[in-house]
C-alpha cells in the first residue's frame, strides 16, 4: 500500500500540486483542526461514496474525485485511513495513506491539536 510522510504531504501543500486530500475522521474531531486543503468526508460515509458515479460524489461532496486523481487520505493516527486507502485501492483509485496523519501534523501546525 503506498504511504506519504508529512514531509511530502507539507511539500505538496506548500507546491499546490494537483492531489485531493481527505479527511476520514468524524466530525466532532474536527474540533482539533484539520490540514490545510483537506475536504472531510467520516469514513463510512467515504466508503459509500466510493461506489457511486462522479457526478453524483461531486453533487454529494461539492468537489470532483476520479481514479486517476491522486487520492491522500488520513484520520487521527493512521488506521483508519490505512483501511480507507485499502478500500479505495481495490476499487481501482490511486490512494495513499498519510500514516501520521493528525497526530504528526499537530507537531508542525500549531493550528491543529494532537488528541
Amino acid at each position: 500500500m503506498e504511504s506519504i510522510s508529512c514531509a511530502e504531504l507539507k511539500k505538496l501543500i506548500e507546491e499546490k500540486a494537483d492531489y485531493i486530500l481527505i479527511d476520514v475522521r468524524e466530525k466532532i474531531e474536527l474540533k482539533n483542526g484539520i490540514i490545510p486543503t483537506s475536504h472531510h468526508i467520516p469514513l463510512q460515509e467515504f466508503l459509500k461514496s466510493l461506489t457511486i458515479s462522479a457526478e453524483d460524489f461531486k453533487k454529494k461532496h461539492g468537489f470532483s474525485l476520479s481514479k486517476k486523481d491522486r487520492l491522500i487520505l488520513y484520520c487521527r493516527s493512521g488506521n483508519r485511513s490505512e483501511f480507507a486507502t485499502k478500500m479505495a485501492l481495490k476499487l481501482g483509485f490511486n490512494a495513499e495513506n498519510f500514516v501520521g496523519s493528525i497526530l504528526e501534523w499537530s507537531k508542525h501546525d500549531p493550528k491543529v491539536k494532537s488528541y
